[in-house]
């Protein structure tokens, strides 16, 4: 009996090792699998340098950068260098488009040839009434008439001519002293021209007779609207140009039509040339200054002679400069033609006007 007791207090025991071992399987499992350790290289530490690298965000740039700035105006039509390619003294860079100024010599030397054959006619002519003065044809008055008559107007077209070239040429006169050194010969030609434009190279003397100049352009200007109506049967033909006409014609037609399209800008530049070379009736006219300040009619009056001075030169942009530039060139024309119909008309015709 004693042994069955053994043996049935044995089951107890190994049922109980059983759950153990299950309970521990399970924590086993729930812990995962086994951890081991990192490897990791070890050595024995040391002094020594070591590079710096610094990291930023930049932008590369040439060491040396010069503008270039053309001396004159243009469209750009050649490219003659290579980006990044390296240039040299004297190197052709760019070619500006010569036509317009080409434009400009050919319709100059044209005028200029007439200007010479116009003169010539009318020595021609002088020389021939000088020949025939002592035989009592024509009176002596008529010829010392005639000679006052060709040098003055001589005298008065080369005035006009040469101020409306110079006047043209000094358009862009802040543009080329701006764009060139102050002590380059661009920018003392342009001071010539200016000093020749502004005073003929004389000071205060010239400054007064270029005012008379402006006036008697101004006077010129407003006759000739009286003068230049055609009538009503012709008031038309009177707009435009003839060019298959004869040489007389082609003069005249050329002097009314210049002469109405443009009657504006030639009397604006009369009238601001007056106030440049006599600015002290202007000013007393428009007061831009008063004893009390500055006032509204003071304000319009200072406007008015700014716009004046702006107006003289076409001070409103690029556009206007180049218009400008080729209407300044017009009383160099109706100089030109006038003197070429007034011989004509003496000479030629013996005081007798074209046939309208």
């Amino acid at each position: 009996m004693k042994w069955g007791f053994a043996r049935i207090g044995l089951f107890p025991a190994l049922a109980c090792l059983l759950a153990l071992s299950g309970c521990s399987k399970k924590s086993t499992e729930a812990a995962g699998p086994p951890q081991f350790a990192p490897l990791v290289t070890a050595t024995r530490a040391s002094a020594h340098d070591v590079p710096v690298y610094l990291e930023e965000i930049g932008r590369s740039g040439a060491f040396e950068s010069v503008t270039v700035t053309p001396q004159i105006s243009g469209r750009i039509t050649e490219r003659h260098f290579e980006d990044g390619a390296e240039l040299k003294k004297d190197q052709l860079l760019f070619i500006i488009d010569p036509r317009p100024y080409q434009a400009q010599l050919d319709s100059a030397q044209a005028q200029l040839a007439q200007s010479k054959a116009a003169l010539d006619l009318a020595n021609t002519q002088l020389k021939m009434y000088a020949s025939i003065a002592d035989t009592r044809a024509v009176s002596q008055i008529d010829v010392e008439t005639k000679k006052n008559t060709v040098a003055v107007g001589i005298g008065a077209s080369f005035y006009l001519l040469l101020m409306s070239i110079s006047g043209s040429a000094i358009v862009y006169r802040d543009a080329l002293e701006s764009s060139g050194d102050p002590d380059s010969k661009l920018v003392r030609v342009v001071e010539w021209l200016v000093d020749f434009h502004e005073n003929l190279l004389s000071g205060s003397a010239g400054r007064s007779l270029n005012g008379i100049g402006a006036t008697c352009l101004t006077l010129l200007c407003l006759t000739g609207v009286v003068i230049w109506w055609p009538g009503i049967a012709h008031w038309r033909r009177s707009l435009s140009v003839n060019f298959k006409s004869g040489v007389a014609r082609l003069h005249w037609d050329l002097h009314n039509a210049l002469g109405f399209w443009c009657f504006l800008f030639v009397l604006l530049w009369g009238i601001s040339g007056m106030y440049f070379c006599f600015p002290a009736p202007f000013n007393a006219v428009f007061d831009p200054y008063s004893p009390t300040g500055p006032s509204r009619w003071a304000d319009f009056g200072e406007q008015v002679l700014l716009w004046l001075s702006n107006l003289h030169f076409g001070r409103f942009g690029w556009l206007s400069e180049a218009i400008w530039t080729l209407l300044g060139l017009v009383p160099a024309v109706l100089a030109f033609t006038g003197i070429f119909m007034c011989c004509h008309r003496i000479f030629r015709r013996g005081g007798a006007p074209l046939p309208r």
